[in-house]
This record gives structure tokens, sequence and C-alpha cells, in this order.
């Protein structure tokens, strides 16, 4: 067995047992209902300010108070991404050595009372899927991915694997189901 793979089984396990530890009780809320949603993203993917537009036009029309953590691939964070009160950035070195997300540092987001947690990317990316899986979010939208269920309640397949299109498909989702017309 490669370094490689053995690093893929250990994130695997690392996956299931974190998700299993969180103590959630997972359930949908309907749009009308509720109240938080957070969204992880790639933030220097090069549509991430025209999604969180999106995202965050849609939360204000269901007034829905929206909470984002954005990954950016550096070593650092540079100063065009400096969190505020809605919004947290990581990086790299938020990290361990196998690339998964150091829970310690992401208390304020995994703590967060939250109706929705949408994982807004289309490939696996073990250091935004890490945060999910400990997320105390009511119920967890993500990419279709079946190996790595159990970091969502609902997955959507998305036919493009265009970020801006799988998020429309996942606000119709929750506009459509959350409103009792699906």
């Amino acid at each position: 067995m490669s370094q490689a793979d053995l690093k893929h089984q250990f994130q695997l396990w690392w996956f299931k047992r974190t998700g299993k530890s969180v103590e959630q009780e997972r359930t949908f809320t309907t749009v009308k209902k509720a109240h938080r949603m957070g969204v992880l993203y790639r933030a220097n993917d090069e549509h991430s300010e025209q999604l969180m537009r999106k995202v965050e036009t849609w939360a204000e029309k269901h007034n829905i108070r929206m909470l984002a953590m954005g990954f950016v691939r550096e070593k650092e964070l540079s100063g065009a991404f400096t969190p505020h009160r809605y919004s947290d950035f990581y990086c790299l070195k938020h990290l361990d050595r196998f690339g998964l997300p150091l829970e310690t540092e992401f208390v304020r987001f995994s703590g967060e009372d939250m109706d929705y947690l949408l994982n807004l990317y289309c490939e696996p990316d073990v250091a935004l899927m890490g945060v999910s899986a400990f997320s105390n979010a009511r119920f967890r939208i993500g990419p279709h991915l079946p190996e790595y269920q159990f970091c969502f309640d609902a997955m959507i397949n998305c036919k493009d694997q265009n970020v801006m299109t799988f998020a429309d498909e996942v606000l119709t989702f929750l506009t459509k189901f959350g409103d009792g017309t699906i």
C-alpha cells in the first residue's frame, strides 16, 4: 500500500470517528423556520466573491443569518483574507500533517448553532470536509461524494463541476424542499 493510500485510509477513519463523536441530532428545518446557516467554501477560488454574494443575497431574502468559513490553500492568510464578524478564513497552518483540520481552530464555527451547513465545493477537499464532519449544524448539505457520505446529511449530484452551478442547485433544493414544494 502506498503512502498516499495510507494517508487516504487514515483520513477516512478520522472522518468516521469525528462524525460519530458529534452529538448533534440531525434534522431538517424549513426555510421559513431557519435562523442560521454556515457556508464552507474555497476562499481563493476565482468565483468565491461572486459565490458569497449569491449566497448572502439568498440568506437575506429568507431572513437567515449567515456565517462563512473560507479555506485558503496557502501557508498563511494574506491581508485579503481578514476575518470579520460573519466570515472567518483558515489556511494550511490550521491543518495537521495529514491535511485534516485541527478541531481547536474551529471552535467558533463548529460550535455555532446552525440550521444548515452548505458545503459549496464540487470535488473532495479534506480541509473543508473535516470541518463539516465535526460541525454541530442540524443539516449538512454537500456535493455527491459517496465515499464521504458521513460528512453530509444530503448530497446533491451536480451535473456540472462548476461551483456556481452547484450553489444554484443547493439553494434551489433548500428553497423548494424547505418550503414543502418538493
